[in-house]
């Protein structure tokens, strides 16, 4: 058997924990970074108020202007991103991380919005039109609202505590916006409720 001297032992020693405290600053300080964007409905947006979720760790990124986000100070391993917003059933991508930092890792989901100015389009084409709003447990009541709805064709609608998200019902009532300045003017404008989602 081959025997060491002591200085190559101990040359060995140092290579070994030089090699271990490389390799941790291999491994240390990554970083996941990208874009994200939700569809809603046939519109590819940017919103800021997103939750999106690294696990483990439940670290929350913020998102800017831009649509960009980043986790940072993470080692190499196994990670899941997790977008609650918009479904039932948070998104999740699966992403290794293997000495190196990952960039331009974009996300896009799909909000799935069950309105949209495509559902808007087509309440208008059926005659049953809404102009949508959020509420409460109990619907709010406004006066004379009725004479609205018989004068101008369309319906108001409350959601309580389960509603879509807030892009597609302003998607949604844009689109109704849209049929009423042009076949009525912005008469309409005057009396309609104005806790109607969107309404400027």
């Amino acid at each position: 058997m081959y025997n060491l001297n002591p200085m190559n032992k101990l040359a060995i020693f140092v290579f070994l924990i030089l090699n271990t405290v490389w390799g941790q600053k291999e491994t240390s300080n990554l970083s996941i970074s990208g874009n994200f964007k939700v569809l809603f409905g046939t519109e590819l947006s940017t919103p800021t108020d997103t939750s999106i979720i690294l696990q483990p760790g439940h670290i929350f990124a913020e998102i800017n202007s831009n649509g960009i986000y980043k986790f940072e100070n993470l080692k190499s391993g196994f990670y899941t991103i997790s977008v609650i917003d918009y479904n039932p059933n948070p998104k999740e991508f699966e992403v290794h991380l293997y000495k190196k930092s990952l960039k331009n890792y974009d996300i896009t989901v799909n909000a799935n919005c069950e309105v949209s100015s495509e559902t808007a389009g087509l309440d208008l084409k059926n005659g049953k039109a809404y102009l949508l709003s959020y509420g409460g447990i109990a619907r709010t009541v406004y006066l004379g609202e009725n004479k609205f709805e018989e004068k101008y064709g369309v319906k108001y609608y409350e959601y309580g505590c389960s509603s879509p998200a807030y892009e597609c019902v302003v998607q949604y009532n844009k689109r109704i916006f849209e049929y009423l300045d042009e076949k009525y003017g912005k008469k309409w404008r005057e009396d309609v409720n104005k806790d109607v989602v969107g309404l400027k």
